[in-house]
């Protein structure tokens, strides 16, 4: 093989794996951003029941106070 060849194969495989790199990249962008939000609506979701737990718990004291 001469120089020109051998360059020209180095060059296409390194293309390869840059298209393999940005390729993994990408996914596991695209991994974060659903697990993001998935995790945000899962505080959201918690948090509303919290609040809800908190003001039945509340509202019980409430109305044991007034009898």
């Amino acid at each position: 093989m001469d120089d020109k060849r051998i360059s020209m194969k180095w060059k296409y495989n390194l293309g390869l794996v840059c298209d393999t790199i940005q390729s993994i990249l990408s996914v596991q962008r695209m991994l974060v951003s659903m697990l993001a939000s998935e995790f945000q609506q899962w505080t959201e979701e918690s948090k509303m029941e919290l609040e809800s737990s908190f003001l039945m718990e509340w509202s019980k004291g409430f109305d044991f106070i007034n009898g």
